[in-house]
C-alpha cells in the first residue's frame, strides 16, 4: 500500500488521505491463505483521527482475491477490521472517550464544546 499526498477534501475542515495498492504486490486469500489473482477493487472511506481540528478520512480501492478455494474474497487492511466504517484507532478514541464521559449527551456536548472554542480561538 502507498499512501499518496494528502488533501483537503470537498467539505471544509476534511482532509482526504488516499492509500493505494500496489498492482504488482503478491495477493492472499483473507480466509485460508492461499495465493490468488487481483479480481477487482472496491472503493472504502473509512473515518480516522482529527488532524488538528480537521476531519480526517482514509479513502481506498481495496482489492479483491480470486481465491481458488474459497471464491472471491476482499483483502484484509492493516487500519480497520471488516464492514468497519472506522479505522481502528478511531474506534480505540472512541471507546476511552465514551468510558470518560457519563453519558452520550456529555460526549456530545464535550466535542461541540471543545469544537466551538477551538473556532473562536485559533
Amino acid at each position: 500500500m502507498q499512501i499518496t499526498q494528502p488533501s483537503a477534501g470537498r467539505v471544509l475542515g476534511e482532509i482526504a488521505v488516499t492509500v493505494r495498492h500496489q498492482p504488482d504486490t503478491p495477493l492472499t486469500c483473507p480466509s485460508c491463505g492461499s495465493a490468488g489473482s487481483r479480481y477487482d477493487s472496491r472503493p472504502r472511506r473509512w473515518r480516522h483521527l482529527n488532524t488538528m481540528q480537521w476531519k480526517t478520512f482514509l479513502t481506498a480501492d481495496v482489492p479483491r482475491v480470486a481465491c481458488p478455494k474459497c471464491g472471491v474474497k476482499q483483502v484484509r487492511i492493516a487500519w480497520a477490521e471488516d464492514q468497519s466504517r472506522f479505522t481502528e484507532l478511531f474506534e480505540a478514541f472512541a471507546i476511552q472517550m465514551l468510558k470518560a464521559v457519563r453519558s452520550t449527551v456529555q460526549a456530545f456536548f464535550w466535542g461541540s464544546r471543545r469544537g466551538q472554542a477551538s473556532i473562536r480561538n485559533p
